[in-house]
């Protein structure tokens, strides 16, 4: 039986060599190949099968960062000819970048088949301190992924918000609804959404969600400067995105597969959320303490009586 893939990779190579021009990266990749150089379904789906174990050795981390190289190198080669034949959108380029600097950070230094084999002197009884003070291990380099794909992110947003707001995204009349309303009919009827005609015609929720929209793009970078806020942005995000995907817009599931990069501000915040509460009754606690002792203090009589001396 055909896969959702092979059916994909074969009619992709049944298009007609005149429609297939490749972008730079595959014209990079091909370079040793000639420029009129076009796999076939078989090399197509030879890369894929590699892509893909190349993947799961990554996911169990197996020859960590060679795994994750290869995997990035191969998402790059087949969108890059998936882009060579149809129009080129943007949201697999985020992703790409995200594979390759994982590729180059310290990824299979902790919990990974690498970090068990580095220690293969422990017993399987051990095993399980092992995981444990694993997680615990820290590294000066394992941050910068993650920071550089929270910048990535931010300016991504940023940018959608301008040019939503320059003169080829209507300008400030993008705010008004309606143009929110003639994309949800416009998507919705070419893509056959009941829902999305349904909420193109509701004007009042299309003028709402215009603003919740821009405002969320055009602020979305203080989760940089106040990494609590991605308590609040991130699920936001996360409704936006599915929302736009149910409605017919457009599916960004990269971008909530990237929003696990805020995964630690929510490990650091949510305990320090949940126990401010506790805090508080503890800090008012200790101030009703210190006023008692200070009352107590002052209607004490002096030492030695009023008659001493």
């Amino acid at each position: 039986n055909d896969t959702f893939y092979t059916t994909t990779i074969r009619r992709l190579t049944s298009v007609p060599d005149s429609d297939y021009d490749p972008i730079v990266v595959i014209r990079l990749m091909h370079f040793l190949l000639g420029a009129d150089f076009r796999p076939s379904a078989d090399i197509l789906m030879a890369v894929y099968v590699v892509t893909f174990v190349a993947g799961l050795l990554a996911f169990i981390g197996l020859r960590t960062n060679l795994s994750l190289f290869v995997f990035a190198l191969g998402n790059l080669y087949m969108t890059g000819y998936w882009y060579s034949l149809l129009p080129i959108h943007h949201p697999e380029a985020l992703m790409t970048i995200a594979l390759f600097s994982l590729a180059l950070s310290p990824s299979g230094k902790a919990l990974s088949l690498d970090a068990l084999w580095r220690r293969h002197q422990i017993s399987f009884k051990g095993i399980r301190d092992e995981i444990s003070n694993a997680i615990h291990e820290t590294s000066s380099f394992a941050r910068w992924p993650l920071l550089l794909m929270m910048w990535l992110l931010s300016v991504m947003y940023l940018d959608a918000a301008l040019s939503k707001l320059g003169r080829g995204g209507g300008g400030i009349e993008w705010l008004n609804g309606y143009t929110l309303q003639y994309v949800l009919l416009e998507d919705g009827l070419a893509k056959n959404s009941e829902l999305g005609v349904l909420l193109g015609q509701q004007h009042t929720l299309a003028l709402w969600l215009s603003w919740i929209t821009m405002i969320f793009e055009g602020t979305f970078f203080t989760t940089l400067i106040f990494p609590v806020l991605a308590l609040i942005y991130i699920p936001l995000g996360i409704g936006l995105h599915a929302g736009m995907c149910v409605t017919g817009i457009a599916c960004f599931w990269q971008y909530l597969a990237l929003y696990l990069v805020f995964l630690p501000a929510f490990a650091i915040w949510i305990p320090k959320l949940l126990s401010l509460p506790r805090r508080l009754v503890t800090a008012n606690k200790r101030t009703s303490d210190k006023g008692d002792i200070r009352g107590r203090r002052a209607a004490a009589p002096p030492v030695g009586g009023a008659g001493s001396g």
